[in-house]
């Protein structure tokens, strides 16, 4: 496994580019910031140490992201919390390194897009679910859990694909 090293070497050489606009796609969804996190001030800190590239032999590589412990940021998992549309709608977008830019491609992201709301409410309920009790998340807070997810899905459908790709696809659209 090798870090990310800020170019595109691995990236330019990855076996299925369509896993970086899975990243961002999830971690944009989940609002994972430790990969990419912007600061108060507006700079954006890279996290390369979560982005690794498994080789593959022949100079290929495979992506291999680590580390989703820094999702649904500034939340405390408090149904208020969870359900204040500031958080649902976020606008930043997480996951998404300089270097990938030129790799990303508008059917990919319109994939990607598509397995998000591909994962339905029975199986974010089994994910959320999953959660050990001694995280102390309680049934309230597990259903607002739900429901944020789902609303974040449906406000990233349609705020996303624009902010990766100049042309992106249209939402139903199935490559």
């Amino acid at each position: 496994m090798f870090s990310s090293d800020g170019t595109d070497n691995f990236v330019k050489r990855l076996d299925r580019r369509d896993d970086l606009a899975r990243l961002i796609v999830l971690d944009t969804w989940i609002r994972n910031c430790d990969r990419c996190h912007r600061a108060f001030d507006g700079v954006i800190d890279y996290n390369r140490d979560n982005l690794l590239f498994e080789s593959l032999g022949n100079q290929a590589y495979r992506l291999a992201p680590i580390d989703h412990s820094h999702c649904i940021i500034d939340v405390g998992f408090e149904d208020a919390e969870l359900q204040d549309a500031t958080r649902i709608r976020d606008e930043n977008v997480y996951g998404f390194f300089p270097e990938f830019a030129p790799y990303i491609e508008p059917d990919s992201v319109a994939v990607a897009v598509q397995a998000m709301l591909s994962v339905d409410r029975p199986a974010l309920t089994e994910i959320v679910n999953s959660v050990p009790e001694e995280w102390e998340l309680g049934e309230r807070e597990r259903v607002s859990l739900v429901d944020f997810l789902e609303k974040r899905a449906q406000f990233l459908a349609d705020t996303l694909p624009m902010k990766l790709v100049d042309r992106p696809l249209l939402r139903n659209f199935t490559p």
